[in-house]
């Protein structure tokens, strides 16, 4: 020891002598060493014992040794495991010093045994060989970089070095992987489908898993075949252990755990890792201090699980959680080192609610059974209701069976993962899986969640090259995925990668009615319910600013959106549609998908659901995909729907994405139109003991930018430690907190159970307040679960400072309760805020019941009311709905059952079922309505049973036809066509044509075009489309007034300007219906309008024609609509035309309902509207979200009575349906109040199975009242089995059947056809049975139809069924003939079938014309015989019409017989010319004659007028002459009329003004004006007349100044008094008395009492009579006057002689006879007529013709003037053409006064008698004695005047008159239709003078209206004396003001002169007022004289 150390000393003195110092002592001191003595005696004893031991030894020798040896080392090995595992360290020490002096032992033996001789000459060799390589590394250049090779090939070798093995699966053994079962041979592996590898990397400490497939690609392969995706566990591709041996942490666990370890080499992962098949990172796992597994990272996008476990597995259709990064695992072991037990750290639960799973393994390390457990380590039930799962295996340890149980003792089965109980798979020899079936509890065939039974799968060389579905009984099904019966797989070489296809089959759309939107997203809704289960019920966190469950309903309410801003339903893809047939992935030599492409069935390619044919994939180093860009079919860019054409991902250095942007097809950013921004930024950060996640949103420009779904522009989500989302918050481009603006909420917090369910969501403003979700109503929304299903939901609101109770917006409910049966939904229950049952606002049932079939879908659904009995659901009126299914899993019968179980046919469907059929693709071909009998049915909204599909290879429907019950082509009800024809392209509809039933192109009913084109942008956006007629040319449609649209969008795909296009190619027309070319639409950050403007056709500003104003603009706030403004085209505020307001601004309650409504003037000051006549409105609602009563407000913006209605508020009441039940009316005051209009204080409705059934009307007292515009107190109303009303019948207070005053009759009852047409309505009496209504003169009208559905007959009946006419119209029946579905024709008939010439009209047929937009141009009117006839009620034999670019009515003209325009004759002019301001107000209105010339309109004096507006009101009107000046009304007397109106929009002046623009007395009112009043609920209480001055002005026609109205509460005027100037009681005029009393009796006068100014009872002094009564029969017709006195006995009529009336009618209400009653109330014959009674026959036309005078015993009587008892009447084109006199026997007789028996006459075509003859009783030409001739001739000027009045003789030539000695009366009239000259002629044309007058005629002059000079002229046509008057000349002066101001005589020669009444000119004087003061005399000298 001291050499050694004397050596190491010499050696450390001699370092750093010399560059070779160290190595030179150490070759020095090894070479003296071995010269030494002691070493060469050593190594000399050593030679001589081997050479001993190798004569000594033998083999035998050696094998005793080794045995010997083998047993020690056994002892030896086994000493030391058991030391170091029981810690004795000397004990192990001592074992292994044994070890090694036994090897020692062993090496001698063998050295002796081999010999020093045979050990020499190997040393030898080793020395001469360690030479030749010494030489070579210093002699060769090769030398040593030989041995740097070898070296690195040697290490790399080492690092490398691995050993591998295969099998079909692996365990964990203390978390490294090992292979379970035998290894796999290479022919086994060549035809798997799927196997591990694991290779182990003993140098590096790593052992490598790869699940080796053929296409090496799991994720794209887990996408299409469920041999992936439905493994129980999901394996990542590749999976990484790096390991580290450790003993000590094995001590602690037993011995057997113990060498388990060390047969594992106690190895323990320390890092794992799992990657994708493209080498990306999924997951990482790090081992901890606390020897806890802790996830380092966590790919959320792919969700990778664990080997072997479920515990990170996410619940179908949710991401991954974001926290995930936070969780440890602890894993617990078996003594064989399988895991035991898995659990989350800390105590949490997964995403699936559970805390960690436990393990059961067989023998042979196979798993047997799972459980889960909770963070206690009990077992539990997950999400799914899963507690267990049992695992069984085959012979051949292929996993055979899954089983799925909700309990830990394995007896309750329950659905799994894949919605099935159990799963048997079967397999091949090679361990393929061949067959999958899905099995039931009782292991019965079961559909899984596609709807499949049983998979069945394909291999070739292993690879799985098909995959086929089929249904119970192994019929091949669509699964619901891919919606295909089968699933190909190829993989071919493409260049360094390869290329991967599946394969699909081809597909349609599954829709069975193209309707609506609304009915799809009905049917759509109904299928989503039948298919969900309890998820659909929970609340889940949104994603992307959406809620993951209203996914499918928000699709459906864009869908809506979009139609409700298009024009049409054929723009839009009805359904989804998959058009390719395979998709092409391409795979880089990196495993990368770099390529998807999409092929139809021709290998052509094809764009896909979203518009594009490829797609290319880029990653980053890290392998995340940062690009995917999309092409077209011929590989350029292409844009989305979103407009984007790229998508790009930027990620962040912890491998998070930071960045997610939209690029268009140039490469530059572009706003997302679907989501709308351009980029989104994400911030990742930690919060607490969780995370915060930030997303921004910005613009192209860098822009923060609100998103237009939500309004919000920056959110940020809070996670917890278990990963889970714990609060949602939303702020502006600010950073400013902000309420979103779909809920209207600026955070959500949620709240989780233990086991991860989320149980609380609450909504809270920008302060954090609890504040009412928007769309629901509730503030917070609470959930509580069992076994992971949801079993109540409640609601909660927030109302002054408190969470309660609140009922759901959406539903009604307040909380619902959910049972399940088999894990299946199975029943909901629905209750109120107090815990009652409730009935669902949506559906009206309290209960929902499902029931499934074998297959699990949902074959039955029932509703039940709070009774818990059967109730029919509110919506569609059924009761239960029960569901059918094919093989294939599609729906191919529904049926719809009443509360007793019978089928019934629903009120939303309009049948009592579906049946659909389906084509080899899936397209749904065939639609049938089913009826109550089960067979085909037309339904009557649509008009037909069956409808039928066609589709082209991509699944477009190209072709729908409808047919009837016995499939025959039939039109559609309202579009009125049979057949539609599609094309498409790139999946857009381009072209739709519309035919007939005989396959003929037909106009749509009700479009008016028989094509329609459309185009669209790169975005797929409509942007024009075209409509054309059969000829194929452009049409005006008649919906849209225009030939087709033309739009255009912002980027955000808002449609921002619309163009109406004309008939030429893009000329853009105004609409007429419209007012405007163009619309101009801005939106705000959230998509809301915020502004429009209206432009014509050249771009100038135009005027909205219904509304009048050119822009509006809309604000909002929190996303409520809270005012709007409305300008003209300068900008300016303007009141809207049709509302009367400027601005309208809205409030809303804390449940954003609103609240309040206040309209605005111009001036800002609240104004009275016109639509709604009050200043705004306020509501209040109920619990349950009813608006429960509507207050008025007025200027003062307090409640007001409104003028129209009669009351200030009214008050609604609900049943449990939400159908108002009743309403009740309120003044200002709260008092209850009459309506005005309906003359009750409210109204009672009920229900029954939906349909209102009654309606009662009740008074201030409650008690019934008749109402008082419709006749009756209540009625009820009777529906037929296809819920169409088939009854109504009216009551009266006594609830017995009454008639109703409006209607005419008790009731009615209707008959449908099969399309639900209207066939027949029958007026019902008080008997119940048909009644002739009174006012029509039939019983009974009945309808016919043609294919279109267009009413081509018109009928009517009596009560005996046959033909009768009605009353007015005079004809029995209406023909009506169409083109183009518009009404062309209409022919009248009598009951014979003949033409006739309508009663009223004249006319026998009527023809009409449209121009291209659909505007009526023209009548023409036709007789019987087809010819041109006047019509009786225009005058004209037609008319033409013309009309404005803005569709305004500008002229009409009437037309002649030559169809050459004539002058009216009842109107004076030919044509009338109307002219219009932008607004649409009518300014002006002129008159013209057939030569257009400005006319005269007739009876009116004027020429044209013209009228002012302000504010929308007529304030003023103006009327010119022929001139065009100013002139006065011919029948008003004034030229300018001026209107004033109060704040509420009632007329409250009218002002007459002359030519000089002065006040003037009107010639019809007698005054300069008036002045009303009215009261708070609208009725005129005062109308004053005014004078010159403005002041009270008594009116001398009438007897007063001032009228006052007093009324009952219903409105009837009950009392009517006068006043004269000074406003004290007057008496009228006429009748003498000063007010009058009026009772009524159910809305009808029964009574009037008349008093004096001093209010007592006084005798009319004009009739006699004090009180006046009336009786009605039940009819309502009047059947008794009778007068009384003031002493109220009856008294005589002092004008009629009688002291009542009876009267009496026939069933068709002609009045057949009237009775004279005397005081004493019996009959009596009056003294001035001689008969007591008069009766009346009628013709079936109406007219009477036949008239009887009757005494008072009924006997025949002669009348006192004329002599005759009664007289017939005949009638020739509805003109009275004969008269014939008879006498008490009934014989013809000569009248006593005139002297004839007989008069005819005759008319003109138009209806003017021209001649009148009279003759005797043989009918021989007879004088008429007061005539003086024996007839008479007419005849008119071209303004209808009569001009000519010839006499004629008994031979029928003009005669003198014997009176006159004049054969001819003619007179002259000006263009103003005035008399300017009248005179007589004898037969010659000769002026005469006239016997009795002594004059030849009269000739006048006016002065505007009044005639100024009259002059009596003679036969020389010169002023000629009068001797009657006195006079030759009148002369006559008039004042400004209009009043008659003096009258002059003159003689002939001008003189004045004095008249018969001594003066020649009297003068008037008036007040400054104008009433008349005095007369002033003056005698022919013009002196003053008086006068008495």
């Amino acid at each position: 020891m001291r050499k050694i150390q004397t050596f190491f000393s010499k050696l450390r003195k001699t370092q750093g002598k010399s560059k070779h110092s160290l190595r030179t002592v150490i070759l020095e001191k090894s070479q003296k060493f071995l010269r030494g003595k002691n070493v060469r005696r050593w190594k000399e004893n050593l030679i001589s014992g081997i050479n001993k031991g190798h004569d000594q030894r033998n083999v035998m020798t050696f094998l005793e040794l080794l045995g010997s040896m083998i047993a020690a080392a056994s002892c030896g090995v086994a000493g030391p495991a058991i030391a170091e595992y029981k810690g004795e360290g000397m004990l192990y020490y001592i074992s292994k010093f044994a070890i090694v002096i036994t090897s020692v032992m062993m090496i001698w033996f063998l050295i002796c045994i081999v010999g020093y001789e045979r050990l020499h000459g190997l040393g030898e060799g080793i020395r001469k060989a360690k030479q030749k390589l010494t030489g070579y590394i210093h002699g060769s250049k090769w030398g040593k970089p030989s041995i740097y090779i070898a070296a690195f090939v040697i290490i790399f070798t080492l690092y490398n070095w691995h050993g591998t093995s295969y099998y079909s699966s692996v365990a964990e053994v203390y978390g490294i992987p090992v292979g379970v079962g035998e290894p796999l041979s290479y022919s086994v592996r060549k035809e798997r489908s799927g196997y591990w590898r694991i290779k182990d990397y003993s140098f590096r400490k790593c052992i490598e898993v790869t699940y080796e497939e053929p296409y090496h690609q799991m994720k794209l392969m887990s996408e299409y075949s469920t041999a992936y995706n439905m493994s129980f566990f999901q394996p990542s591709a590749r999976v990484v252990y790096k390991y580290e041996k450790d003993k000590s942490k094995f001590r602690d666990y037993g011995q057997e755990f113990y060498i388990t370890a060390r047969k594992n080499k106690f190895r323990t992962p320390k890092e794992v890792r799992y990657y994708g098949d493209d080498g990306k990172l999924l997951l990482k796992q790090k081992k901890t201090k606390n020897d806890l597994m802790e996830i380092a990272f966590y790919s959320s996008d792919d969700m990778p699980q664990l080997l072997n476990s479920t515990l990170l597995r996410v619940p179908d259709g949710q991401k991954g959680e974001n926290g995930m990064t936070s969780r440890q695992i602890e894993t617990s072991y078996y003594s064989d080192g399988l895991p035991r037990m898995r659990r989350l750290r800390p105590g949490i639960n997964n995403q699936n609610g559970v805390n960690g799973e436990s393990y059961i393994y067989d023998e042979n390390k196979r798993l047997t059974t799972l459980n889960y457990l909770d963070p206690d380590g009990e077992p539990v039930c997950n999400k799914q209701g899963i507690m267990m799962v049992k695992f069984q295996y085959d012979d051949r340890d292929n996993l055979h069976s899954i089983c799925y149980y909700s309990d830990s003792e394995g007896k309750n089965k329950t659905e799994g993962f894949n919605g099935v109980f159990c799963e048997k798979m079967e397999y091949d020899s090679y361990g393929n899986i061949i067959e999958r079936k899905q099995l039931d509890r009782n292991e019965n065939w079961w559909c899984d969640e596609n709807g499949v039974y049983m998979y069945k799968y394909t291999y070739t060389d292993g690879a799985l090259t098909q995959e086929v579905f089929l249904g119970i009984g192994k019929k091949p099904v669509r699964d619901s995925r891919y919606h295909s019966r089968v699933i190909k797989f190829e993989k071919q070489r493409s260049g360094l990668g390869k290329e991967l296809s599946i394969s699909l089959d081809p597909i349609g759309t599954p829709t069975a009615e193209t309707d609506t939107f609304e009915e799809e997203r009905d049917d759509f809704e109904e299928e989503r319910d039948i298919y969900a289960g309890e998820n659909e019920n929970t609340i889940t966190i949104q994603t992307n600013g959406q809620e993951e469950t209203q996914e499918n309903k928000q699709k459906w309410d864009k869908k809506l959106t979009q139609r409700r801003n298009t024009d049409e339903e054929e723009t839009e893809e009805i359904e989804y549609v998959r058009k390719y047939t395979s998709i092409h992935y391409e795979v880089s030599p990196g495993n990368k998908i770099v390529k998807k492409s999409y092929y139809d069935q021709n290998d052509n390619l094809v764009a896909n659901e979203e518009g594009y044919a490829i797609e290319k994939l880029h990653y980053d180093q890290e392998r995340h995909l940062i690009s995917e860009l999309y092409l077209d079919t011929k590989s350029n860019p292409c844009h989305l729907s979103g407009g984007y054409a790229e998508e790009r991902n930027v990620y962040g250095f912890n491998r998070e994405i930071i960045r997610t942007e939209y690029r268009d097809k140039n490469g530059r950013l572009t706003v997302n139109r679907e989501k709308g921004y351009a980029y989104v930024c994400f911030r990742h950060s930690e919060e607490n003991q969780g995370k915060k996640e930030t997303k921004l949103y910005y613009n192209e420009s860098n822009e923060l930018v609100l998103l237009p779904d939500t309004g919000y522009a920056i959110s940020e989500r809070y996670y917890d430690e278990r990963g889970f989302v714990t609060r949602d918050a939303y702020y502006d481009e600010s950073k400013k907190s902000i309420s979103r603006s779909d809920y209207r909420v600026a955070r959500i917090e949620y709240e989780y159970a233990d086991d991860g369910n989320l149980i609380c969501m609450w909504y809270q403003d920008e302060k954090g307040r609890p504040v009412n979700r928007y769309d629901t109503g509730y503030a917070a929304v609470f959930q509580e679960f069992e076994a992971g299903h949801l079993q109540t939901k409640y609601y909660q609101g927030y109302r002054d400072g408190e969470l309660t109770a609140v009922l759901d917006k959406e539903t009604g409910v307040a909380r619902i309760v959910y049972t399940y049966d088999n894990n299946r939904l199975q029943r909901e229950e629905y209750f109120d805020t107090e815990e009652k049952p409730i009935l669902r606002s949506d559906t009206g049932c309290a209960i929902q019941e499902y029931e499934y079939d074998e297959t699990g879908k949902c074959s039955e659904k029932h509703f039940y009311g709070m009774d818990k009995k059967p109730i029919l659901r509110k919506d569609t009126g059924y009761a239960a709905v029960k569901f059918k299914y094919d093989e294939f899993g599609q729906m191919t019968d529904s049926r719809y059952y009443g509360t007793e179980g019978k089928p019934v046919l629903s009120t939303k469907y309009h049948c009592a079922g579906y049946e659909y059929a389906f084509d080899e693709n899936g397209n749904q071909t065939d639609t049938w309505y089913i009826g109550l009998d089960g067979n085909p049915m037309v339904r009557r909204d649509l008009g037909y049973a069956h409808i039928k599909s066609k589709y082209d290879g991509l699944g477009n429907e190209i072709l729908v036809k409808y047919f009837d019950e016995e499939e025959q082509p039939v039109v559609h009800k309202e579009r009125g066509y049979a057949c539609e024809e599609k094309e498409f392209e790139k999946g857009k509809l381009t072209e739709a044509c519309y035919y007939d039933a005989q396959n003929e192109l037909v106009l749509r009913k009700d479009k008016g075009y028989a094509i329609v084109r459309y185009e669209y942008d790169e975005y797929g956006q409509t942007i024009s489309e075209h409509y054309y007629d059969i000829e194929d040319e452009p049409v005006i449609s008649t919906e849209y007034h225009c030939a087709g649209f033309k739009y255009k969008y912002d980027g955000k795909g808002n449609r921002t300007d619309i163009w109406y296009l004309g008939l030429k190619e893009d000329d853009k027309i105004v609409r007429k219906d419209l007012g405007y070319a163009h619309v101009k639409i801005y939106y705000n950050e959230d998509g809301k309008e915020t502004k429009g403007e209206y432009y014509d056709n050249v771009g100038q500003p135009a005027i909205k024609k219904e509304g009048g104003y050119a822009s509006y603009e809309n604000f909002y706030e929190k996303g409520n609509w809270v005012e709007s403004r409305y300008y003209d085209e300068k900008g300016n505020l303007i009141l809207c035309n049709d509302t009367g307001y400027a601005v309208i601004r809205n409030r809303y309650d804390e449940y954003n309902r609103r609240t309040s409504i206040r309209y605005y003037g111009t001036d800002g000051k609240l104004i009275i509207g016109t639509k709604y006549q009050c200043a705004g409105f306020d509501y209040r609602y109920n619990e349950k979200g009813n608006n429960e009563r509507s207050t008025f407000i007025g200027v003062d913006n307090q409640p007001m009575c409104r003028r129209d209605l009669g009351y200030a508020y009214e008050e609604y009441e609900y049943d449990d349906l939400g159908n108002q039940i009743r309403v009740s009316y309120f003044g200002v005051g709260g008092e209850a109040t009459i309506g005005k209009s309906g003359g009750y204080a409210s109204r009672e409705r009920k229900y029954e199975d939906g349909n209102l059934i009654e309606e009662w009307y009740y008074d201030l007292k409650g008690e019934l009242i008749q109402s008082k515009e419709l006749g009756y107190a209540g009625c009820k109303y009777g529906y037929d089995e296809f819920g169409q009303r088939n009854s109504i019948r009216y009551y009266g207070t006594d609830t017995k059947l009454v008639i109703s005053s409006e209607n005419h009759c008790a009731g009615y009852d209707y008959i449908y056809d099969e399309r639900g047409n209207k066939v027949l309505n029958s007026f019902i009496g008080l008997d119940g049975n048909k009644m002739c209504r009174t006012d029509r003169g039939y019983a009974q009208e009945y309808w016919e139809y043609d294919d279109c559905g267009n009413e081509k007959k018109v009928g009517y009946r009596g009560v005996d069924d046959k033909p009768a006419v009605w009353k007015d119209g005079g004809f029995a029946y209406c023909n009506m003939i169409y083109e183009n579905n518009r009404l062309i024709e209409r022919d009248y008939y009598d009951v014979q079938g003949n033409l006739t010439l309508r009663k009223d009209t004249g006319y026998a047929i009527i023809k009409e014309e449209y121009d291209e937009y659909g505007q009526r141009i023209s009548y023409r009117y036709y007789g019987t015989d087809g010819q041109p006839v006047i019509s009786k009620s225009n005058y004209c034999a037609g008319l033409d019409f013309s009309y404005n670019e803005r569709g305004y009515q500008t002229d009409t003209t009437y037309l002649g017989l030559d169809e050459k325009p004539m002058l009216q004759i009842e109107l004076g002019y030919a044509r009338v010319h109307l002219e219009y301001d932008h607004y649409g107000n009518e300014i002006k209105v002129s008159y013209y004659d057939m030569e257009a010339s400005p006319s005269i309109c007739k009876e009116k004096g004027y020429a044209s007028r013209e009228k002012i507006y302000e504010g929308g009101r007529l304030i003023e009107e103006r009327f010119y002459g022929l001139d065009g000046k100013l002139v006065l009304r011919s029948d008003k007397g004034y030229a300018i009329h001026k209107y004033g109106y109060d704040e509420y929009g009632q007329h409250i002046s009218s002002d007459f003004y002359g030519i000089g623009e002065k006040p003037v007395i009107s010639t019809e009112y007698h005054c300069a004006g008036i002045r009303y009043d009215y009261n708070e609920r609208g009725d005129k209480t005062h109308t004053r007349y005014t004078g010159l001055d403005g002041s009270l002005f008594y009116r001398s026609d009438l007897g007063y100044a001032h009228v006052q109205y007093e009324y009952d509460s219903q409105g009837n005027e009950i009392k009517v008094s006068y006043f004269n100037t000074k406003d004290n009681p007057t008496t009228e005029k006429e009748g003498g008395y000063a007010s009058c009393i009026k009772e009524y009796e159910n809305g009808k006068l029964s009574e009037i009492r008349y008093f004096d100014t001093k209010g007592k009872l006084v005798l009319r002094k004009d009739v006699g009579y004090a009180i006046y009564k009336v009786s009605y029969d039940d009819l309502g017709q009047v059947i008794a006057k009778s007068y009384y006195g003031t002493n109220e006995k009856p008294v005589m009529h002092t004008e009629d002689h009688c002291a009542g009336y009876e009267y009496e009618f026939d069933e068709k209400g002609n009045q057949t006879a009237t009775r004279y009653i005397g005081t004493e109330g019996t009959p009596i014959i009056r003294e001035d007529l001689g008969y007591a009674e008069v009766c009346s026959q009628y013709d079936s036309l109406g007219n009477e013709e036949y008239v009887s005078y009757l005494g008072t015993e009924g006997q025949p009587i002669a009348r006192l003037e004329g002599g005759y008892a009664s007289y017939t009447k005949k009638y020739a084109n509805g003109n009275l053409v004969e008269l014939r006199y008879f006498d008490t026997a009934g014989n013809v007789m000569v009248r006593n006064d005139t002297g004839y028996a007989i008069c005819k006459k005759q008319y003109d075509e138009y209806g003017r008698c021209i001649s009148e003859f009279y003759y005797d009783r043989d009918e021989g030409r007879v004088i008429n004695t007061e005539s003086y001739c024996s007839g008479l001739s007419y005849q008119f000027d071209e303004r209808g005047n009569k001009t000519y009045i010839w006499y004629k003789g008994l031979d029928g030539e003009n005669a003198e008159r014997e009176d006159f000695g004049a054969a001819l009366y003619f007179k002259v009239y000006d263009e103003y239709d005035r008399l300017i000259w009248e005179a007589y002629y004898n037969t010659d044309l000769k002026l005469v003078i006239r016997k009795d007058l002594g004059y030849a005629g009269i000739r006048r002059e006016y002065a505007g209206i009044h005639v100024e000079r009259l002059e009596y002229v003679g036969t020389d046509e010169k002023a000629i004396s009068n001797d009657d008057v006195g006079y030759a000349v009148c002369v006559d002066g008039y004042n400004e003001s209009g009043k008659w101001e003096s009258e002059a005589y003159y003689d002939k020669d001008e003189n004045l002169v004095n008249g018969k009444d001594g003066y020649a000119i009297k003068k008037f004087q008036y007040d400054s007022a104008g009433n008349y003061e005095k007369t002033v005399y003056y005698d022919q000298n013009e002196k003053e004289i008086e006068k008495e």
